[in-house]
């Protein structure tokens, strides 16, 4: 089960807990910080299920949630990521959030192989908004449909800064 927090700008990014679930099936989210989360069922071949949303206060403790596993979803999205050369990109970072009609949310994530390919499996017929991310590229984002099979991320090279800094009396590096 996952416990994504709603109040970022982009909640599948950042900050995402995960715990496992009993042979019985209960969870427990222990010392979650006050706020709103999308409850989300990661089942064991890798599907996502719909979110519930959860409001918490400072010291609440909510019991009784039932997370409902529909083991039929099974849309993959299959893409590669390239840098603006061309050239794949292996180990690049990617999730996909995407809502199914009523609102409900779905989350997953993959990395790349050698030859810059990913797979995002176990998704409902839906839109999604895939953000790609890997060490010396700037993040990219691509709005994709659930089932395509040619999923093209380009990444371009991260911005970068340079400079000296010197003594201001003596002008000599430091």
């Amino acid at each position: 089960v996952q416990a994504i927090p709603l109040q970022n700008e982009y909640p599948f990014m950042f900050d995402t807990m995960n715990t496992n679930t009993t042979e019985s099936g209960a969870f427990v989210f222990a010392a979650l910080p006050a706020g709103e989360y999308a409850l989300q069922l990661v089942t064991g071949t890798g599907s996502t299920q719909p979110a519930q949303t959860v409001r918490l206060a400072d010291g609440q403790r909510v019991t009784g949630l039932v997370l409902t596993a529909d083991m039929t979803e099974s849309l993959t999205i299959v893409g590669h990521v390239r840098d603006s050369s061309g050239w794949a990109v292996a180990n690049a970072r990617l999730s996909a959030m995407g809502f199914v009609e009523g609102g409900s949310a779905y989350q997953r994530s993959a990395t790349t192989q050698f030859d810059g390919r990913f797979e995002l499996t176990g998704l409902p017929d839906a839109s999604f908004m895939i953000r790609a991310t890997a060490d010396g590229f700037a993040p990219a984002e691509l709005a994709i449909q659930a089932g395509e099979q040619n999923a093209q991320v380009t990444l371009s090279p991260a911005p970068t800064v340079e400079g000296v800094v010197v003594d201001a009396v003596t002008m000599k590096p430091m």
